[in-house]
């Protein structure tokens, strides 16, 4: 009996023997199973590590590229700021050299305004020389210069137009400022007019450029010793050249006009009409 139930234990010991094993056996299987999916896992993230490793060797090369151009653009910086500083520096350079040479042109500018001033007062003294001669040609050589209007012309000296003057002053014949205006006359030459015959005084107005004011001074002093001598006067003005103005202005005011040694009557028109 005791050999019986030792043997019943032992069978019920190896059916649970036998179940343990079962159970072992499958959950081995479960085991391989997992095991096998954890090795699908390991592979799919060993192939993913292996994707991220060349996406960041790719980056590293990128990275590196990155860097040499960055050298490349810090160095092509570095020399454009050297080649900025010396265009600065040369700029430097020319900005003064500028200023130098507006100061000198400031200089020269003043100079040239200076050289400016003295040529037109030395054109202004040699306008009077020239017009002080060609009035002293013209009352020393009166008899040749006005023969075409007066037979025997005489210059009538100054001395004696300031008699006249004054006289006609202290008989109320001129103002004071009349009797100026007639001793400022150029040229005074008296002779036998040769339309008329008639004796005839000529206020002459002497000018190396016969101009208006000549013409109306001519008229004006005309006028004066007329009316100071009570003998026909005739005005007359003398000079190089004329203006087409003032030929108008002969020709209203009757004045002739004496230029270059030939006689043009007021009304006469000269074959060339130079200015």
């Amino acid at each position: 009996m005791a050999l019986d139930r030792r043997v019943d234990r032992l069978e019920h010991l190896m059916e649970r023997i036998e179940a343990a094993v079962a159970r072992l056996a499958e959950a081995q299987v479960l085991a391989e199973g997992r095991l096998t999916r954890v090795e699908e896992r390991l592979d799919r993230v060993e192939e993913r590590v292996g994707r991220l490793e060349a996406a960041v060797a790719r980056l590293a090369e990128a990275q590196a590229r990155t860097e040499e151009r960055l050298a490349r653009l810090e160095d092509a910086v570095a020399r454009l700021a050297e080649a900025q500083a010396r265009t600065e520096e040369r700029l430097a350079r020319l900005e003064d050299a500028v200023t130098r040479l507006a100061e000198a042109q400031a200089r020269t500018d003043e100079r040239l305004a200076r050289l400016a001033e003295a040529q037109a007062r030395t054109d202004e003294r040699l306008a009077v020389l020239r017009g002080n001669d060609l009035e002293r040609r013209y009352a020393e050589n009166a008899p040749a210069y006005f023969q075409r209007l007066l037979r025997q012309p005489r210059l009538v000296p100054k001395e004696e137009i300031g008699r006249l003057a004054d006289s006609a002053e202290d008989r109320r014949l001129l103002s004071a400022s009349e009797r100026e205006q007639l001793l400022w006359t150029d040229v005074v030459v008296f002779g036998r007019w040769r339309a008329t015959g008639e004796e005839t005084y000529l206020a002459v107005e002497v000018s190396t450029m016969v101009d208006t004011t000549d013409i109306q001074r001519a008229a004006d002093r005309a006028r004066l010793l007329q009316r100071v001598t009570g003998r026909p006067a005739v005005a007359a003005a003398a000079g190089e050249r004329i203006t087409p103005e003032a030929e108008r202005q002969a020709a209203v005011f009757g004045v002739w006009r004496v230029l270059d040694g030939r006689t043009y009557a007021p009304d006469e028109a000269r074959p060339d009409r130079p200015i």
